[in-house]
């Protein structure tokens, strides 16, 4: 008669449970190899200013897209595989080659992915901020672009990357935004300010772009940032004052 050793399956069972975790963890593993090249070639993308390993055209894309694609489908629980393809999307729809009704789409795809990116980890600041960016492209989308840059500046205020993608994007919206957001953009601006040395260069371009010379100028307290806004200030009414003559 076979007689069941009831003892072992406390062992059994944690044998089955480290089994599948091991197996998953190399799964998991595959899929960030996945995506090493995929979210360099995006980084280089994105910075016009640095030479990019590879042109970005729609061939390139559409390789990046399928590695992330795959990545995705091996861990559909990593917010930042979501992320990685909504960035790639917001490059295709900049590709000019594309038809009005291509670039819609790809910008749809964006805010889809973004989405996808914070349903994974909704405290992600930087996510919020990108999908707020994603929406100020689409005037139709305003609730949902003061709903994600509130939603930006509620988890990440203080986060360096954050703040260099909030701002920019703020100050540019401005006359849309609400008070209470003003408000907090103000503050974000203050810490920035304080601990990000270089910021000041990103927020005086912006501001002498949109014309927020009278907001800014109140809230820079050292030396140095007001001679960045002084100096952008005055070159800007240099070019003003030679198109007139031209």
């Amino acid at each position: 008669m076979f007689y069941l050793n009831y003892n072992r399956y406390p062992y059994l069972l944690a044998c089955i449970v480290s089994s599948i975790l091991t197996v998953l963890v190399a799964i998991w593993g595959y899929a960030e190899i996945l995506t090493i090249t995929p979210k360099h070639n995006i980084k280089q993308w994105e910075n016009l200013q640095e030479k990019s390993d590879i042109a970005f055209n729609q061939k390139n894309a559409e390789s990046t897209r399928n590695r992330l694609q795959k990545a995705i489908s091996l861990n559909r629980n990593n917010a930042e595989f979501y992320m990685s393809l909504a960035q790639l999307n917001v490059l295709q729809a900049d590709l000019t080659a594309l038809s009005k009704q291509e670039k819609i789409s790809y910008q749809n795809q964006a805010i889809d992915n973004f989405k996808l990116a914070i349903s994974k980890r909704p405290s992600w600041g930087l996510a919020w901020a990108k999908l707020a960016q994603a929406y100020a492209n689409e005037p139709k989308q305003s609730s949902e672009f003061i709903q994600a840059l509130e939603r930006a500046l509620y988890f990440e205020p203080y986060e360096k990357l954050s703040q260099q993608h909030i701002i920019p994007l703020a100050i540019a919206q401005w006359g849309t935004l609400p008070d209470s957001i003003k408000k907090r953009t103000k503050a974000t601006i203050q810490h920035a300010l304080r601990y990000q040395s270089n910021i000041i260069h990103l927020i005086t371009n912006t501001t002498i772009t949109y014309d927020w010379e009278d907001e800014l100028a109140p809230l820079l307290t050292r030396k140095s940032h007001k001679n960045v806004l002084s100096k952008a200030m005055h070159k800007k009414k240099q070019n003003i004052d030679k198109a007139k003559f031209d």
